[in-house]
């Protein structure tokens, strides 16, 4: 969470949407009365809870993809326990099934586990910005500067690099149609995402 106690705005952070670029953008241009309030944090204290309240949110589809290359396929130490508990480290079906799975409880000690309606609750109602229209979508912040390049950072893409030196071989990247190829993955977004849907406007199919 970012607060910015000039302009009177609060960006709450979705995780896998964004986090790093934004956070990025608002050291470099709205630094002055800028608070740091952890990473990803979705309690507003007291003071600032008059705030004007953002955040950036993505399709379901993808951001379960972003989750499993980021946590599991390519998390080389399995700091989350992902791999070993989906047994899912190659195989997306079987990490986005087990992910649709989990308990509330999991899903409220891990914040990755979590859809964004759920993530976001406690912060409602909110302005979403959508990932893939973003550039154009975050010029009508009232507070917002012309001319600020959103550049992506913390990518799959740059992941992807990475650990393919680490295993020492090209990592290849299916395309997200191949990666949900089985019926069953989209079945378990569907019920994984909940009101993601409806309550961001995306489509119930595959992008």
């Amino acid at each position: 969470m970012r607060i910015n106690k000039k302009l009177k705005f609060v960006f709450i952070s979705t995780p896998k949407a964004c986090t790093h670029t934004i956070y990025n953008i608002l050291e470099k241009h709205f630094s002055d009365g800028l608070l740091r309030a952890g990473f990803h944090n979705n309690q507003i204290v007291n003071s600032y809870q008059s705030y004007f309240r953002w955040t950036v949110v993505r399709n379901p589809f993808t951001r379960a993809v972003s989750i499993w290359w980021s946590a599991c396929r390519l998390a080389h130490l399995d700091q989350y326990k992902f791999r070993r508990l989906s047994g899912g480290q190659y195989d997306f079906t079987r990490f986005v099934v087990w992910m649709s799975g989990v308990s509330e409880a999991r899903r409220n000690r891990e914040p990755l586990l979590m859809n964004q309606s759920d993530w976001l609750a406690p912060v409602e109602p909110i302005n979403a910005l959508h990932l893939e229209n973003l550039q154009e979508e975050i010029k009508y912040l009232s507070f917002w500067k012309d001319n600020i390049k959103i550049q992506r950072l913390n990518t799959t893409d740059e992941k992807i690099q990475t650990q393919s030196q680490l295993e020492g071989e090209q990592i290849t990247k299916p395309s997200i149609k191949e990666l949900y190829k089985d019926p069953e993955a989209v079945d378990a977004v569907l019920k994984w995402a909940g009101n993601d849907f409806s309550r961001f406007g995306y489509e119930k199919s595959v992008p």
